[in-house]
């Protein structure tokens, strides 16, 4: 159901399931400590099992579906299908069992719960994937009209309308962005764009050498940002998602920047801004998997958790999907 980012919310799932399976055995007569500790193990195995499966039916790895993007309601159902089978066979499978059922009552029972655990998990996860999918389409479509186009129509290489879509599309903007721009770039900004094949890049303002933590976006005019409605949506949400990330490093010298850039912090930087587009429908993921999070993870764990888009308050005022 989620875009996890960092992993975090698979090790949720599992703790959940671990709470759940203890107490189930609590309430029970003739609870004792055995029984609790092994219906919290039992739990927490269904809980990993169901969140694993559902993740990579949703497109993503067993452990995080850091780059899974949004669904419909069958895409939706299928993942909850899977996953709530997964989880209530394990779970009701080793309950059965530690509670003395032989082998093929424990089957039988497993059965049954991963029956109740599918259908049920395939109508809310259903369900609640379509309401986010609807409501992504309406925002877009509201942006369209706002900006006079159709959905997969060039956009014109003006910044009257990179300001149009701005205002039609994104509420809030990040508080340290200086501005945008496609007419006005310097010629050095759209030299390096063209030699790295980029559409936009996000520049960082400094003063006496030590970066301020505000940023410009420029478009590059060769680039396909402005190809269709659609480029130009995600390329300004990657972008903004840089802007946001420069104001984390406000008072860092330049050097030291620089420094940390060629150790990996461009990695990490850029793992946050396309799994920000893969969350509103992308499916340009730059390069990057579902295992690159915990590899990335390792290089700067604390940059990784501070550059997350989901710690910016304007990404979650936004929202898009092209059916």
């Amino acid at each position: 159901m989620y875009t996890d980012a960092n992993g975090e919310f698979f090790w949720f799932a599992v703790i959940a399931g671990a709470v759940i399976g203890a107490v189930a055995q609590a309430v029970k007569p003739g609870a004792n400590f055995g029984t609790i500790v092994g219906g919290g193990l039992i739990g927490a195995v269904a809980g990993m099992v169901g969140a694993g499966v559902g993740s990579v039916v949703a497109g993503g790895g067993f452990f995080s579906s850091g780059m899974s993007a949004s669904m419909g309601f069958w895409g939706g159902a299928a993942s909850g299908s899977a996953g709530g089978f997964a989880g209530g066979f394990v779970g009701s499978t080793g309950t059965s069992w530690m509670n003395g059922a032989n082998f093929g009552q424990g089957l039988g029972s497993g059965l049954k719960g991963g029956v109740i655990g599918g259908v049920s998990g395939g109508l809310i996860n259903g369900i609640s994937s379509e309401i986010r999918y609807q409501n992504r389409i309406g925002t877009f479509r509201k942006g369209l009209s706002q900006i006079g186009l159709e959905e997969m129509e060039a956009v014109p290489m003006t910044d009257e309308y990179l300001q149009k879509a701005q205002n039609a599309w994104f509420e809030n903007v990040p508080d340290n962005l200086l501005g945008q721009s496609v007419e006005n770039v310097p010629q050095k900004y759209i030299d390096n764009m063209n030699t790295a094949g980029a559409g936009a890049a996000t520049v960082p303002t400094s003063s006496g050498g030590i970066l301020t933590g505000n940023a410009s976006i420029y478009y590059n005019p060769n680039g396909q940002a402005f190809s269709s409605a659609k480029q130009l949506f995600f390329a300004m949400s990657h972008e903004m998602v840089h802007v946001s990330q420069m104001g984390i490093f406000t008072g860092v010298s330049i050097p030291n920047y620089n420094s940390l850039m060629k150790s990996g912090l461009g990695e990490i930087l850029e793992f946050h801004a396309y799994s920000y587009e893969a969350s509103l429908g992308s499916t340009n993921y730059g390069g990057f998997n579902a295992s690159s999070a915990g590899q990335l993870m390792k290089v700067f764990p604390d940059f990784f958790k501070s550059l997350n888009y989901n710690n910016f308050s304007w990404t979650q005022n936004v929202s898009f999907k092209i059916p």
